[in-house]
C-alpha cells in the first residue's frame, strides 16, 4: 500500500546503510552498493597489470631505433661489400634515414635470448661517377643527384650480449629451409 505524505511529515526512517554511513576507508560489503563491485574490478585490473609490467620486464633490454639504424646500416655494408666482390664497382656511400619499426619478436639464436626486427627504412645515395658524367671530363655537367628509396621492408635479428651494452647482428645463411640456420655474427660497436 502506497502512503502518501505531506511535505511537513517526514518518511519513516530505513533501515537500509548508506554510503556515507560508514567511514571513507571501509568499502561497503556485500551486494550493497554497486561501486563495491567496480572496487573489486579496479583491483583486479591493476594486479593484473602490475603482473604484465613485472614479467614484461623481465624479458630485458629490447633493440632501441639508434640499435636497429646501427644494425640497418651493418647488414648494407655487408651486403654491398658482397655484391663489390662479384660485380666489381666503385662504392657507393649511402644514408639510411626515416627507420621504421614495425614489429620487435623475441626468439632464441644458438640457445640465447634475440630480437627478430621488421619494419620499413628511406635510402638515399649517390649515383657513381663514370667517365661520362665525371665533372673532371666536362666541367658543363652538373653532379648528378642523389636517388631516394623509401619504404624498404627489412628483417634483422639482434642478440643482446651479456652486459646488455652492445647488440650484435645475426644474419641466417643458408637456403635449405628443412636444416637449422647457420648464423653469421657481426659486433655492433
Amino acid at each position: 500500500m502506497t502512503r502518501f505524505y505531506r511535505t511537513t511529515d517526514t518518511p519513516p526512517p530505513s533501515n537500509r546503510k548508506r554510503w556515507g554511513d560508514r567511514p571513507p576507508w571501509h568499502p561497503p560489503t556485500g551486494s550493497q552498493h554497486w561501486g563495491y563491485q567496480a572496487w573489486q574490478l579496479l583491483t583486479f585490473w591493476i594486479l593484473i597489470l602490475s603482473l604484465g609490467i613485472t614479467l614484461g620486464g623481465c624479458q630485458g633490454a629490447q633493440p632501441d631505433r639508434a640499435t636497429v639504424t646501427q644494425a640497418l646500416n651493418q647488414h648494407l655494408q655487408v651486403t654491398q661489400h658482397q655484391l663489390n666482390a662479384l660485380f666489381p664497382q666503385p662504392p657507393r656511400p649511402f644514408h639510411l634515414s626515416q627507420v621504421h619499426i614495425s614489429q620487435r619478436l623475441p626468439l632464441t639464436i644458438d640457445g640465447s635470448p634475440a630480437y627478430r626486427v621488421q619494419g620499413e627504412y628511406s635510402l638515399r645515395y649517390d649515383r657513381p661517377l663514370t667517365p661520362e658524367t665525371s665533372p673532371e671530363t666536362s666541367p658543363e655537367t652538373p653532379t648528378l643527384p642523389s636517388v631516394w628509396s623509401s619504404h624498404n621492408p627489412f628483417e634483422l635479428y639482434l642478440q643482446p650480449q651479456i652486459e646488455g651494452k652492445t647488440w650484435h647482428l645475426f644474419t641466417p645463411q643458408g637456403t635449405d629451409p628443412h636444416q637449422p640456420p647457420q648464423w653469421a655474427s657481426y659486433s655492433l660497436h
